[in-house]
């Protein structure tokens, strides 16, 4: 997108360019033009034509800088041959508060998320009611577990609430892997109308509460 909108894109959408808008201060690093010699500037306009967005700093700060430092060296290169120093040049401060708060924001944000990641369950278990089989008393069942550990783990599953699980009742899932199946659950007249399943292994237990019509 750059190399065809040239120029508008610094003026228009460039996303330093906003973020200029947000962090700028008065203490900002940043290329500036030295107004207190603005009476001595030689009026050579070398800076305005080396400059890629096509502005004049003399003018002030302006979104559409993209800081490539082409306009101190043009002026460096005029004012050297007179034994001053350049017109334009870096000026304010690199530590900042200001700047520290919006690196700080996302510092702490990456950090709950890593601790997020490292503190989540290793095992995740869900449940869910799909069918009634006919008059058996019978419920059919469809289940996922995701093993995000790095070993491979055997699970035994099981039921509680008045009901009898049938089928395979154990499944062994690889490491940061998920695993789904189906189950069937019986249940005796007036046993309650929900139920839980589980999945153990060594040392826990994952439940989840499903209906039972």
């Amino acid at each position: 997108m750059l190399a065809f909108a040239g120029v508008r894109f610094c003026r228009s959408v460039c996303p330093y360019a906003m973020l200029q808008n947000v962090l700028f201060d008065g203490n900002t690093l940043t290329i500036a033009y030295d107004r207190d010699r603005d009476a001595s500037c030689l009026r050579c306009d070398l800076c305005v034509a080396r400059c890629p967005a096509g502005i004049d700093v003399r003018n002030g700060a302006q979104r559409e800088c993209i800081a490539c430092a082409e306009c101190i060296d043009a002026c460096r290169s005029m004012t050297a041959r007179r034994g001053i120093d350049p017109f334009i040049a870096y000026r304010g401060r690199i530590l900042r508060g200001k700047a520290a708060l919006a690196g700080a924001a996302p510092a702490a944000a990456g950090l709950a998320f890593a601790a997020f990641l490292a503190l989540r369950p290793g095992v995740a278990f869900d449940a869910h009611w799909e069918e009634k089989i006919g008059n058996s008393g019978a419920n059919r069942y469809g289940y996922a577990v995701r093993n995000g550990t790095g070993n491979p783990m055997t699970l035994r599953l099981g039921i509680e609430g008045g009901a009898t699980l049938m089928g395979d009742r154990e499944i062994t899932v690889p490491p940061r892997s998920r695993r789904a199946g189906k189950l069937l659950a019986k249940r005796p007249g007036g046993a309650a109308n929900r139920v839980v399943l589980v999945a153990s292994g060594p040392g826990f237990a994952v439940k989840k509460e499903v209906t039972f019509p």
